[in-house]
């Protein structure tokens, strides 16, 4: 039998979440399963964060998890998946397609409740899912498709 000898006090209580931002991140698999509080199918979305936008690398190979229900009145976060992975129009894909494939994600925080303690925890939510950086030029042909699609907005520096 194996034996544990340690100070569970020296412990979180959970795993240390991902500082609010941007992020480049590898998509590593995604799995359909039945939404806790709705009970209706959802896809959950796990990712492996590559890099940052500001060169902070603590958090390199981190995992970081999405859901998206499908529900239709909520199928927009899968739109935005997919449109993250250059998807539009009609699709009939299988998102095994998508597995190694990269986006960024806007990382900020979420605050719900310890079911083992009741209390108020935050932790880590992705808030959107976006395509990756590019230097193509936008469809109007008037300067760089930046991160936020906009001309004359700075590049994410990835």
């Amino acid at each position: 039998m194996p034996r544990i000898k340690m100070n569970l006090n020296d412990i979180p209580d959970g795993p240390a979440g991902i500082n609010p931002g941007k992020y480049i991140a590898k998509l590593t698999d995604v799995i359909e399963e039945e939404s806790q509080s709705s009970g209706q199918p959802t896809l959950v979305w796990y990712w492996e964060i590559v890099s940052s936008a500001d060169g902070d690398r603590s958090f390199e190979g981190k995992e970081i998890k999405s859901w998206t229900s499908l529900q239709e009145q909520a199928l927009f976060g899968l739109k935005n998946h997919l449109e993250a992975f250059g998807e539009s129009g009609d699709v009939d894909v299988e998102t095994d397609k998508y597995i190694g494939k990269k986006a960024v994600l806007v990382v900020g925080k979420n605050k719900y409740k310890s079911k083992r303690t009741g209390e108020d925890v935050e932790g880590s939510k992705i808030v959107e899912v976006q395509p990756l950086p590019s230097s193509k030029t936008s469809s109007a042909g008037k300067g760089p498709v930046t991160s936020k699609g906009t001309k004359g907005v700075k590049d994410v520096p990835f």
